[in-house]
């Protein structure tokens, strides 16, 4: 028995050797098939040393993001406080107080994903620059310096604890603007010679980093931002030849994000006007900065932000607000509204604007990219002389929460979903632009998903100021909402042909909320016309007594006169090219974060303790020693995850 014993026991030990030695041998090989790629790919850049410019030659690139200049001054004034701000114009996040600078970046303490962004984005040494030139008290720029230090000693390039934002796509290309036109600046006011260190390093990792097509946000309007940075880090390098080399690499990214992000029309391609104001300035500023380099990019990529341009105005809203569809904060970009006559759309894009005066309506579809999409298909948004009528629920915030998740439901926008769809947030269908006519003043629209389901015909009597909806349903079996966000200030009335009720901040489900830009939801109205078959509703001026429709007409009566809208098919031109477009469900490589690097890496130490786990319980007399290896071969199907699906 004894020897029975000690045999089991020697059994156990060797069998434990055994597993401890295949399982740590597999971590080292999982561990370096995770991260290697990242850091070979990074350190294929020659160091460089970086020459500090004429900070007057890229002053440009502060005026282009029209920083609030009284709220900088706020902000800087707090910073000399060590209370710190890390805001734009419409945000309100906490201040932190701290003692020590490393605290800002070892403490994840921030509202929100956003927040997190613009701390390691280090936007405050914009707010500290903006002071200086108010006031020219150089303790701004001294905390500026140490800013720019503190975060390169507390936020080491291959540091797995890194807060998530430290080296990601965006904040990395931003901050480094930041710090390196900071010190164009402030080189001319004090000594930053105690600083140089912490910025040529951060720079040269910067470099490194935006260099790399494993960190590079392809079609992204991240990837713009990119491209600046490293065409800024190029125009800073003291090597001329390694200057150009990056230079070059830069414009050719560029030129393709143009390509691939911009429609042939000069819309953007990220299904938010908010989108298309940043992405256009941000590209304006590749441009002023490849006139510093003295190289530029072909003229079709010029033509293309020169359009995009040009249709800046089109999304400006009767109330000088932007077009507030997908994530536009219309707060953050706004414009002056101009009282022409306009009809513009764009398939590829997903847009149909039409604009009368002071009337204006616009409906949607959606681009090929789902970037910044809301399940918006076949909203719309109206204007009735230069009131609005009907309106998106529009842009929260970026902090995954319900309230972000019912923003970009079909729920919140001006279309039509199953009623047993309704607390389903993650529903959507796709649509097409089919057909339309505009005679005097009169527009008429029609759009159908994809599979021809649902048709939905716009009408608008722009003359008798009546607005038309008539969804024709052909999946019977079961009621459909037409959903409207109506702006109760309006002195338009609503009639619907069937089962119409009126939500006030309704919970459950969730209705009847309209979103304000990176603040609290508040309550607003929510009209639902529910039925089968044909749902029609009409907003007017004059309360319709009642209406009706068959084959080919619309009529509507009200105290006054009779009102009879025909819509024949002769009537009609067809969208050109008007298929749907591919939102790009195709499987294709993307990239993948250090940070989430990082986050595999950790699943997979905690497979390998649960592996160890499993051999010390399990009873080694029964078959069953293959269980200790599953965490193991968990561990090796991420890896194969990894290199089926990202860049590596």
């Amino acid at each position: 028995m004894e020897n029975g014993r000690k045999k089991i026991n020697k059994s156990l030990s060797i069998f434990m050797k055994k597993h401890i030695i295949i399982n740590v041998f597999g971590f080292i090989l999982i561990f370096i098939l995770i991260l290697l790629p990242t850091i070979i790919r990074e350190n294929q850049l020659d160091e460089f040393k970086v020459k500090l410019r004429d900070y007057s030659k890229f002053e440009f690139y502060l005026n282009s993001m029209k920083r609030d200049s009284k709220r900088a001054l706020i902000n800087a004034d707090n910073a000399i406080n060590n209370k710190f701000d890390f805001q734009i114009k419409n945000s309100n996040y906490p201040t932190f107080q701290v003692d020590e600078l490393k605290e800002l970046w070892k403490n994840d303490s921030y509202h929100s994903n956003t927040h997190q962004f613009y701390a390691h984005s280090l936007i405050i040494l914009w707010d500290l620059l903006i002071a200086h030139k108010s006031n020219e008290d150089s303790q701004y720029l001294r905390k500026g310096m140490e800013l720019i230090k503190s975060w390169s000693n507390n936020n080491q390039r291959y540091n797995p604890f890194n807060q998530r934002y430290a080296w990601e796509d965006h904040s990395t290309a931003k901050r480094i603007i930041a710090v390196l036109l900071f010190a164009d600046y402030a080189k001319e006011f004090i000594e930053i010679k105690g600083y140089k260190n912490s910025i040529f390093k951060l720079t040269n990792y910067s470099a490194e980093f935006l260099n790399s097509y494993q960190n590079y946000s392809q079609n992204s309007n991240h990837g713009i931002y990119q491209d600046i940075a490293l065409l800024i880090i190029a125009l800073h390098c003291e090597d001329e030849f390694l200057g150009k080399k990056l230079i070059s690499k830069a414009i050719i990214r560029f030129s393709n994000q143009v390509k691939n992000t911009f429609s042939n029309k000069g819309f953007h391609l990220e299904n938010s006007p908010g989108y298309h104001y940043i992405t256009t300035s941000r590209c304006e500023d590749f441009l002023n900065l490849c006139h510093i380099a003295e190289i530029y990019p072909n003229n079709s990529i010029v033509k293309i932000i020169n359009k995009a341009q040009t249709l800046r105005n089109v999304f400006v809203l009767p109330n000088d607000r932007i077009l507030n569809f997908g994530d536009t904060d219309s707060k953050e970009a706004s414009g002056s509204y101009e009282a022409d006559s306009l009809c513009i759309y764009d398939l590829e894009a997903g847009y149909f604007i039409f604009k009368d005066g002071l009337n204006y309506f616009a409906a949607r579809t959606q681009s090929p990219s789902k970037i910044h999409r809301h399940y918006d298909t076949m909203s719309f948004i109206l204007f009735i002389n230069g009131k609005e009528v009907i309106s998106d629920t529009g842009f929260l915030s970026y902090s995954k929460n319900n309230d972000r998740f019912f923003t970009k439901s079909m729920q919140a926008h001006n279309t039509l979903i199953p009623e047993q769809k309704l607390g389903n947030y993650n529903y959507f269908y796709n649509a097409k632009f089919v057909k339309y006519s505009l005679n005097q003043s009169v527009l008429k629209i029609i759009l159908a998903t994809c599979d021809d389901s649902i048709e939905r015909l716009f009408l608008f009597d722009i003359l008798n100021k009546n607005f038309i909806i008539l969804d024709n349903i052909r999946k019977k079996a079961m009621n459909y909402l037409q959903v409207f966000n109506f702006n109760k200030n309006s002195d338009v009335y609503y009639t619907g042909n069937s089962d119409v009720k009126s939500y006030f901040g309704n919970k459950n489900p969730k209705l009847g909320w309209e979103a304000v830009p990176l603040t609290k939801l508040k309550k607003s109205t929510t009209i639902i016309n529910k039925g089968k078959n044909k749902l029609l509703s009409v907003f007017s001026k004059e309360k319709p007594l009642s209406i009706d429709h068959n084959s080919n007409k619309i009529l509507i009566k009200f105290s006054s006169e009779l009102f009879e809208y025909s819509i024949k098919d002769k009537e009609y031109h067809k969208f050109k090219n008007n298929e749907f477009v591919s939102i790009g469900n195709e499987h294709k490589l993307s990239r993948l974060s250090y940070y989430r690097r990082n986050q595999m890496l950790l699943f997979n130490i905690i497979l390998f303790i649960l592996s160890i786990l499993v051999v010390v319980i399990i009873n080694p007399r029964i078959k069953l020693k293959i269980i200790s290896f599953i965490p193991l071969i968990i561990g090796y199907f991420t890896i194969i995850y990894l290199y089926l699906n990202y860049y590596n």
